[in-house]
């Protein structure tokens, strides 16, 4: 059977996901201008210490590149080498 849920439990389900992948993934890239966040090198542009989580940033953290917002973010598997 079925189950129906709402639009914002819906929404709370895709959160905890994203925050989940987020806290997993070695790196997180930008969508919007593919900015990758390597924790283990930080963001020296917003001075960011290396060792920080992506999920420990400040929730008002954007991209360093183009301003976009942390929810534009996607984990990605491996890092993409020294783009930053």
């Amino acid at each position: 059977m079925t189950q129906f849920v709402n639009a914002a439990e819906v929404f709370q389900r895709l959160t905890a996901e994203r925050t989940r992948r987020a806290a997993e993934s070695p790196a997180m890239q930008c969508r919007v201008c593919w900015y990758v966040y390597v924790p283990a090198k930080g963001c020296p542009e917003t001075d960011t210490p290396p060792g920080t989580s992506f999920a420990a940033l400040p929730a008002d953290w954007s991209c360093p590149r183009c301003g976009a917002e942390r929810d534009t973010f996607l984990p990605l598997s491996a890092p993409e080498g020294d783009e930053q």
